[in-house]
């Protein structure tokens, strides 16, 4: 019988999946192994999506007995995570744009469900799915129709206002911290993002997130944190809500607008407003059928739409653009 919290449920759904090993490294990108791994496993799935649109957050407890044994939650939060990410692609790779995005809202209720109420070791991961579902709306946005198009618009502004702070996040971690006596130990970073599962990929943006601390010249981690992590994944949300919205004005009015300001209120109820420098996201049209909108990114200055890595935006040489390569 569920829970009054989705959470446990998420997780002994997770716990019945089968075949997980479809979804491992190398050949969790096989066509093959993915549609397999679906038809082993709609039924659970089915489960899981009904569990997303339920009230979630992480089953905190104040003892020191508890973050070890949330590693395994973990564990199986990432395997739902692989499972909804798989049936995505799979969907885009068969052109069925409708799936592929419905999924990717999918994603963004489970970051942030993962994320509530925990500590910081689950937002991180909950901006790595988050991550994954704004990469799956990155590459289908100029593909779906107007009425998904709404859907989407809705669900990133409910993702975006249903996000828990990340120094509400902090706060609670030290507070968890000093009241369980816990001691961090020296990290080896990168063995222990493997040890939770993370693949090539995950583990190098986590190390660039690393050097991006660096780069800032920034001695406060949490506050580094707060910017590499939640103001990104807040940035991306709002770069295409932003997108999706310019393209229903070009769709309406047969051009993109001189301002986003031009939007309000038709297309986005308020003028989004980049987290990184608290003002609105940077936007220029080019042409009547061509724009630029991107972040000013850490550095917080207008670089003037430069392309580039995620490590090269959080250095100051380019900026963040719903293109930029994020590991």
């Amino acid at each position: 019988m569920p829970t009054a919290n989705a959470y446990p449920d998420l997780l002994r759904a997770a716990s019945q999946l089968r075949n997980v090993e479809l979804l491992e490294e190398p050949v969790r990108a096989q066509p093959e192994s993915q549609r397999a791994f679906l038809a082993a496993n709609g039924d659970v799935l089915a489960t899981i999506r009904d569990h997303l649109r339920r009230p979630c957050s992480v089953p905190l407890e104040f003892v020191d007995t508890f973050f070890e044994r949330h590693l395994g939650d973990v564990q199986l939060i990432r395997t739902i995570t692989r499972a909804l990410q798989a049936d995505a692609e799979l969907a885009i790779s068969r052109g069925e744009t409708t799936a592929a995005p419905r999924t990717a809202i999918e994603l963004l209720l489970l970051s942030n469900g993962v994320s509530r109420g925990g500590l910081v070791t689950d937002a991180l991961v909950g901006n790595g799915i988050a991550g994954t579902g704004l990469q799956i709306l990155r590459e289908v946005r100029a593909d779906i129709d107007h009425d998904l198009q709404n859907e989407v618009l809705e669900a990133l502004g409910n993702f975006d206002r249903d996000r828990e702070p990340f120094h509400e996040i902090r706060t609670r971690d030290d507070e968890w911290t000093r009241r369980v006596g816990w001691q961090d130990e020296p990290l080896d970073t990168e063995s222990f993002l493997e040890s939770l599962g993370a693949s090539g990929p995950d583990v190098q943006e986590t190390l660039d997130l690393i050097q991006q601390v660096a780069c800032a010249g920034d001695s406060n981690q949490p506050e580094a944190l707060e910017t590499a992590g939640d103001h990104r994944v807040r940035a991306l949300a709002r770069l295409l809500q932003t997108d999706i919205a310019l393209r229903q004005c070009r769709d309406a009015d047969g051009s993109f607008p001189s301002d986003l300001a031009e939007l309000v209120p038709s297309f986005l109820p308020a003028v989004p407003i980049d987290p990184f420098s608290d003002k609105p996201l940077l936007y220029r049209r080019t042409s009547s059928t061509e724009f630029l909108l991107y972040s000013a990114g850490p550095k917080r200055f207008d670089g003037g739409g430069r392309l580039g890595t995620w490590l090269d935006v959080t250095c100051g040489d380019a900026d963040l653009l719903l293109d930029t390569q994020h590991v």
